[in-house]
C-alpha cells in the first residue's frame, strides 16, 4: 500500500511533466528533453509499483518465476533509465559550464544511446544469466544472496552521483569565482535539488542492497518489518513526484505557463503588477535567469563583456596612422596582454565607439552584467591588425562603432550565436559589418604564423577575395578555458535579401546540403544546373584573382577553404545598384591583375551578364593547414570508406588549388563562351614555386 501511494504520486507527478512539456512549444527544447525522458522512467517505474500493489495477493505472485522475471525487468531496465538520465543531465551541465558556447543538443542522441544502451544491455544480462528473486522490499530484483548481480545497477549509479558532485561543485565553484549572486543562488540551489533528489531517493535502496549483501540471513526475502525496507520502498516510489515538484517550480515551467495560459486566456498579469510591460519584462527575466539551463547564458554574456571590453582598450591605444611595415618587423609577434582585469558594472559607461565617455547609463538598465569579475585579455599582433583595417578602410572609430560593447550587450538578447559542437560561435555585430568567431588554439597559432605573408599578399592585391582578418584575441575567465576569437569582415554586408547562398570548394564527396539546411554546397549548385554568368573582362580578372589567392594558400600549405557565394535576384530596371567596375593593372611579370579596388568595393556585388543577378563572392576558412590529422583523415576516408580519392574535401595543397581553380573555370562563364578560354592574360595556373614566391610572398 506504501509503494502503490507514493508511486501513484510520482506516476501522476511525471504525467504533469510529459503533459506540460507536450503541451508548451517553449518547453520542447533541449535540455528538457532529457528531463521529459527522465519522467518517462520515473512514470513507467512507479507504474510497476502502482500495479503490483493493486493487483490481489502480489506478494506471493513474486514467488511465481515468470511473474518474478518480469518484475525484476522492467525494474532494472526504467530504474537504471532513471538514474542514466540524471547522470546525464549532470554531464551536460558540466560541459555547458566547461564552455558555455558549446551546442549540448548536439549530444542528446549520444545520451540516448548511452543510456538505452546500458539500460538494454544490464537488463539482458541479468534476466538470462542472472537469478532474479524476490529481494524483500514486496517486489522482484536482486535476491538477499546475490553478490554480484546487483553492481549490474550499483556502478554505474555510483558513476552518476560522482557526475552529481562534480556538476554540482563546478557549477558553485564558477559562478562564484565569477562573483554572480542575486539570481545565481537561486540557480545554484535549482540545480542542487534535482541533484539532491537523486541522491537522497536512491541512498536507501543503495543502503538495503549493500545491508543485504553484507548480512544476507538478517534481510530474508519477505521480510518487511525492516527500517531499510520502507525507506527503500519510499526512494524508489517517490523520485518522480519530488522530480515533479522541482519541475512545476522552476522559472522556465512559470513562464511558459505564462505565456501560454495566464496572458493568453486570463490576461492578470496587468492587475496583478500594475499594467507596466517594463515590469512584466523585468519580472519575467528575474525568474527566468534562476533556471539551471541559463548557466551558460550567463557565462556567455561574461565572455562577449570580457572580449568587447578589452578590444575597446586595446583599439583605444591605437593611432590611426598609417605604417610601412615589412615582412620581418617584429610587429608581426607583438603580443599585447592584460594578465588580470576586473570588469566592474561602471565599466560600461565608460566604452564607446571612440573609447572615451558616453553617456551615464542607469545603472539598472546596464547592457552588461550587473556584478564584476576577473578576466585576462590578449591581442596578438594589435598594429599590424590595425594596419590592415585601414588599408580596408576602417580606423578605429568605425571598428569599434561595430563592436561598441553598450550597443553589443544592449541587444544581446537579440543576438543570434551559430553554436557548433566544439564549443566554438559566430555572431554578427549589431550592424553587421564584422563577424565575431571562436577558433581553436592551432589555428590561432596559424594566423600568427602566417600573418606577414598574408599581409603582404593584401598589400599587394587589395582587391584579394580573402577573408579579411580585422583581429586575434585570447580571453580567460576564471575557471574556464582559454577562448581564442577573431573578427572578420562580412562578406555579405552590403547584400539585400540573398535568393541563396552556397559553399563552394570544387570537391563532391558529401557535399550537398542537409534536408532543411539553407546553406548549399557543390552538389547542390551542380544539380541545380548554376552558372556564375558575369561580362567576359570581369571574368577574366575574377579568375585572376581566385588564382592570386588559390596560390597564396597553396603556398603557405592552407587548404579546406571555399567560395561563399551569396545570390541575390537583381532587376536592372528597377534598381539603381550597380556591380564594381574591375580595372586591370599590370604587375611584375606582365600578368594582368585587379589591384585598384577596395574591398568596399569588392562587396558592392557582381551584376550577372543578363543583369537578373547581382553575385557576392568570397573565400572563407583559410585557416586550415595540411597537417598530420588532415592527413589521417584523407587516408581514412580514402582507404578504409573507399570513396573518390579525388573528390574528397581533404587534398594537397596543390592538388585542392587546382581542383577549386578547375571549378570556378567550369562554373564562371561569360555571355560569349561557357568555358574559360583567355588568351594568356591570366597568371599560369602552377609555374615553378621560386617563381611563385617570388609573386605571391615577396612582390
Amino acid at each position: 500500500r506504501l509503494s502503490g501511494s507514493l508511486a501513484t504520486l510520482s506516476g501522476v507527478g511525471s504525467f504533469l511533466i510529459i503533459l506540460s512539456y507536450i503541451l508548451v512549444k517553449n518547453l520542447r527544447k533541449h535540455p528538457y528533453s532529457m528531463i521529459l525522458w527522465l519522467s518517462v522512467s520515473d512514470m513507467c517505474l512507479a507504474l510497476k509499483f502502482g500495479i503490483t500493489s493493486v493487483i490481489p495477493d502480489s506478494e506471493n505472485l513474486q514467488y511465481k518465476e515468470g511473474w518474478c522475471i518480469t518484475q525484476a525487468a522492467w525494474v532494472q531496465f526504467f530504474a537504471l533509465a532513471s538514474v542514466s538520465w540524471t547522470g546525464m543531465i549532470s554531464l551536460n551541465l558540466i560541459l555547458k559550464l566547461k564552455n558555455p558556447f558549446t551546442d549540448t543538443s548536439a549530444y542528446e542522441k549520444w545520451y540516448h544511446v548511452v543510456v538505452w544502451t546500458l539500460s538494454v544491455t544490464t537488463t539482458i544480462l541479468f534476466c538470462t544469466l542472472g537469478d532474479p528473486k524476490p529481494s524483500g522490499d514486496g517486489t522482484c530484483w536482486f535476491g538477499a544472496k546475490d553478490p554480484y548481480w546487483r553492481f549490474l545497477f550499483y556502478i554505474p549509479l555510483v558513476v552518476y552521483w560522482i557526475l552529481g558532485f562534480v556538476a554540482l561543485g563546478a557549477t558553485w565553484k564558477r559562478l562564484n569565482r565569477l562573483q554572480l549572486y542575486g539570481s545565481v543562488r537561486m540557480l545554484v540551489i535549482r540545480q542542487s535539488l534535482y541533484v539532491l533528489v537523486f541522491f537522497v531517493c536512491w541512498s536507501a535502496p543503495l543502503a538495503h542492497q549493500l545491508a543485504q549483501w553484507i548480512s544476507p540471513d538478517k534481510f530474508k526475502a519477505g521480510t518487511y518489518n525492516g527500517v531499510l525496507v520502507y525507506l527503500d520502498i519510499i526512494g524508489q516510489t517517490s523520485q518522480g513526484f519530488w522530480n515533479a515538484l522541482v519541475w512545476i517550480t522552476s522559472p522556465a515551467f512559470f513562464v511558459a505557463v505564462y505565456y501560454g495560459i495566464i496572458k493568453k486566456y486570463l490576461k492578470c498579469f496587468d492587475c496583478w503588477k500594475g499594467g507596466n510591460s517594463e515590469n512584466e519584462k523585468e519580472f519575467l527575466l528575474k525568474i527566468e535567469q534562476q533556471d539551471f539551463v541559463h548557466i551558460d547564458a550567463i557565462l556567455r554574456k561574461n565572455i562577449i563583456t570580457g572580449l568587447l571590453t578589452g578590444i575597446a582598450d586595446s583599439v583605444a591605444r591605437m593611432r590611426d596612422e598609417p605604417q610601412n611595415i615589412t615582412s620581418n618587423s617584429p610587429l608581426f609577434k607583438e603580443i599585447s596582454q592584460d594578465k588580470k582585469r576586473v570588469y566592474n558594472p561602471g565599466d560600461m559607461d565608460h566604452l564607446s565607439s571612440t573609447g572615451l565617455a558616453i553617456e551615464t547609463v542607469n545603472r539598472h538598465s546596464r547592457p552588461g552584467p550587473t556584478a564584476s569579475f576577473e578576466f585576462s585579455f590578449t591581442d596578438y599582433a594589435p598594429s599590424v591588425f590595425h594596419q590592415l583595417r585601414l588599408q580596408a578602410g576602417m580606423d578605429s572609430k568605425t571598428y569599434m562603432s561595430s563592436l561598441d560593447p553598450a550597443v553589443f550587450l544592449k541587444n544581446f538578447a537579440s543576438q543570434k550565436f551559430s553554436a557548433g559542437k566544439s564549443g566554438s560561435f559566430f555572431c554578427f555585430s549589431p550592424d553587421k559589418k564584422l563577424a565575431v568567431k571562436t577558433v581553436s588554439h592551432s589555428e590561432t597559432k596559424l594566423l600568427v604564423k602566417i600573418l606577414p605573408h598574408y599581409y603582404r599578399h593584401l598589400q599587394t592585391f587589395p582587391s584579394s577575395l580573402l577573408n579579411r582578418f580585422y583581429g586575434c584575441y585570447k580571453l580567460k575567465l576564471s575557471r574556464l578555458d582559454p577562448i581564442y576569437v577573431i573578427v572578420i569582415n562580412n562578406i555579405f554586408m552590403s547584400a539585400p535579401k540573398l535568393s541563396s547562398t552556397f559553399d563552394l570548394k570544387g570537391s563532391w564527396v558529401a557535399r550537398k546540403a542537409d534536408p532543411g539546411e539553407s546553406l548549399g554546397k557543390d552538389n547542390d549548385f551542380v544539380e541545380q544546373n548554376l552558372k556564375i554568368k558575369i561580362a567576359e573582362e570581369e571574368r577574366t580578372q575574377l579568375m585572376q584573382m581566385l588564382n592570386v589567392d588559390a596560390n597564396f594558400l597553396r603556398h603557405v600549405n592552407i587548404m579546406d577553404y571555399s567560395v561563399l557565394l551569396g545570390i541575390c535576384k537583381h532587376d536592372r530596371k528597377s534598381t539603381n545598384s550597380t556591380s564594381y567596375q574591375l580595372r586591370p593593372l599590370n604587375v611584375s611579370g606582365g600578368v594582368s591583375i585587379a589591384r585598384t579596388l577596395s574591398q568596399e568595393q569588392v562587396q558592392s556585388g557582381l551584376e550577372s551578364s543578363d543583369g537578373r543577378e547581382v553575385y557576392y563572392i568570397g573565400i572563407i576558412d583559410v585557416l586550415q593547414s595540411y597537417n598530420f590529422s588532415k592527413k589521417a583523415e584523407r587516408l581514412a576516408k580514402v582507404y578504409l570508406k573507399c570513396v573518390d580519392k579525388n573528390g574528397v574535401s581533404v587534398q594537397h595543397p596543390r592538388q585542392y588549388a587546382e581542383r577549386f581553380l578547375s571549378f570556378f573555370e567550369e562554373h564562371i562563364i561569360s555571355p560569349n563562351d561557357n568555358l574559360y578560354q583567355d588568351s594568356g592574360t591570366t597568371i599560369p595556373l602552377f609555374s615553378n614555386d621560386t617563381e611563385d614566391r617570388e609573386l605571391l610572398i615577396k612582390p
